[in-house]
């Protein structure tokens, strides 16, 4: 682990990371369990949204709360879902002596596009092709180790 100080003993370095390791873990597990939690909440929202108006009609205020309630619910959803795809990236290591070019490629949502090509260019947009491309996962996210020459 070039990114621990290397003046901790190996066994040391090795616990670090593997709780860091589990902490994402558990971020994912966590989470995954909200979402869900969001989900069934919505359905039962939806459930009592139809129930309400067919008994008190569109313009009664408490079917409209649930009907913002709705709203809410389901922006939050869309949040917990970029917040997913984020905690999944897995950011390669790389050695002291070389470098990472990574990012994330998101549309207007914040959602990851998938299936991008990324290259960098000059101020003038010419492809520098010896710095290499990468291709966007799910989750838009891409990296480009790169070697850096002596």
């Amino acid at each position: 682990m070039n990114d621990i100080n290397d003046n901790f003993p190996r066994e040391v370095r090795n616990r670090i990371t593997e709780a860091f390791s589990d902490a994402g873990s558990a971020n994912i597990d966590a989470l995954q369990q909200v979402q869900d939690v969001q989900v069934v909440m919505g359905s039962l929202l939806q459930h009592e949204a139809k129930r309400l108006e067919k008994k008190l009609g569109r313009e009664n205020l408490r079917v409209q709360q649930i009907q913002s309630t709705i709203k809410r619910n389901q922006a939050i959803s869309r949040n917990l879902e970029v917040e997913l795809e984020i905690a999944k990236i897995r950011v390669p290591e790389v050695d002291q002596k070389d470098s990472l070019i990574h990012g994330r490629v998101v549309d207007e949502n914040r959602r990851g596009w998938s299936g991008l090509v990324v290259f960098l260019a000059d101020v003038q947009g010419k492809i520098i092709l010896t710095l290499g491309k990468a291709e966007t996962q799910d989750s838009g996210y891409y990296s480009n180790p790169k070697s850096v020459a002596n």
